[in-house]
């Protein structure tokens, strides 16, 4: 298996931000980073850009206490900076953003643009953004609420990153990997931006070792195939396989027999699972909510918005899809991917077998 987050996605919401990492990337100079490597894609645009001004640490805009409400929770350790770069993902001290982490490694993330924040805004401007009316200070959400703070600008791109921009100086708070709100994101993006001038006096090497102590107790990578075996996929589908579990870096294909051969595809993201599953799910909502509108599809079940008891298992939150199941737990991410001849629940028995082994 090769190293570095592995990705699971919806194409949409992955074109849509890749496309918005190259136009960002190209306006400040920087060099494309390499492709990460996927199961399903790129990654969203987690993976997009650098801080301006690499003297400045992201972690020294906020305390604990600015967002520890949001997150639920008290930190597990010191907030650490964080590289997204593919050859060197993970806590480092020069990390382009900061990450601020909570129990079963929740996190939001914060990113800082010292200067040139107004080029970038217009940047942001040229992707499709939640927000529909805007004046300085407040910004009026598509569902009528308002968000208020000491900016001159502010935008909300896809479900769960909030960019607040005061003079040339710009944050993004990215909460995909939490629970939080966009209310709560705007709450930290004003607070960070409060203290942008006069900055906190931080220790960046004392949450990097923390963070990297546990990064350390993580589930560890392996061959997928290993997670649920032949005769385990066999039970859970109630059908025979033609062959054995085929393994491609982290996807495991298992074929069945039947009337027509149809196969199982398990893809397994081993870090920052919960930005994923919630970036898809908010996706996957909005398109069940626009079939479900005209009566042609019934609306995703998402066990976040809509508990169900189908979707209770090993995990701490599970979606289905017409013909895949994801779930998500400890910042793993597992999704079963079928053909139409499957039923719903065999893809959620052979995700559920998988999370057991975690």
């Amino acid at each position: 298996m090769k190293p570095g987050p592995q990705h699971v996605g919806n194409a949409t919401s992955r074109l849509l931000l890749a496309s918005l990492a190259a136009i960002l990337l190209v306006a400040c100079g920087k060099k494309t980073p390499d492709a990460p490597d996927t199961v399903a894609g790129e990654d969203g645009g987690r993976e997009s850009s650098s801080a301006s001004g690499a003297d400045h640490d992201p972690c020294s805009l906020l305390e604990p206490k600015d967002v520890e409400a949001a997150l639920g929770g008290s930190l597990v350790g010191p907030p650490y900076r964080f590289n997204r770069s593919n050859d060197r993902w993970g806590p480092a001290t020069d990390g382009d953003v900061c990450r601020y982490e909570v129990a079963n490694h929740h996190f939001v993330q914060l990113e800082v643009e010292w200067e040139g924040g107004a080029q970038m805004m217009k940047m942001y401007g040229t992707v499709q953004s939640l927000a529909d009316q805007q004046k300085k200070g407040v910004l009026k959400l598509g569902d009528g609420s308002e968000l208020t703070g000491e900016w001159d600008e502010a935008k909300v791109v896809n479900c769960c990153t909030f960019i607040a921009m005061r003079g040339d100086q710009l944050v993004t708070v990215d909460i995909a990997g939490s629970n939080a709100t966009l209310q709560q994101a705007a709450a930290i993006a004003d607070a960070a931006l409060k203290r942008i001038d006069k900055p906190l006096q931080v220790d960046a090497a004392a949450g990097v070792a923390a963070a990297v102590a546990r990064d350390a107790m993580r589930p560890k990578e392996r061959n997928p195939c290993s997670l649920v075996s032949r005769a385990e996929a066999e039970v859970a589908v109630e059908a025979p396989l033609t062959q054995d579990p085929v393994v491609d870096g982290n996807t495991c294909t298992y074929a069945y027999t039947g009337k027509l051969p149809w196969k199982i595809v398990l893809s397994i993201r081993w870090r920052d699972g919960y930005p994923e599953f919630r970036e898809h799910a908010a996706v996957a909502a909005g398109v069940g909510k626009a079939f479900s509108s005209d009566g042609d599809m019934a609306q995703d079940k998402t066990e976040s918005t809509a508990p169900d008891p189908a979707l209770t298992g090993p995990w701490e939150t599970a979606h289905a899809g017409p013909f895949e199941f994801w779930a998500v737990k400890n910042d793993v991410l597992i999704k079963a991917d079928a053909q139409a001849a499957m039923k719903q629940a065999h893809a959620r028995n052979l995700v559920a077998v998988a999370m057991s082994k975690l």
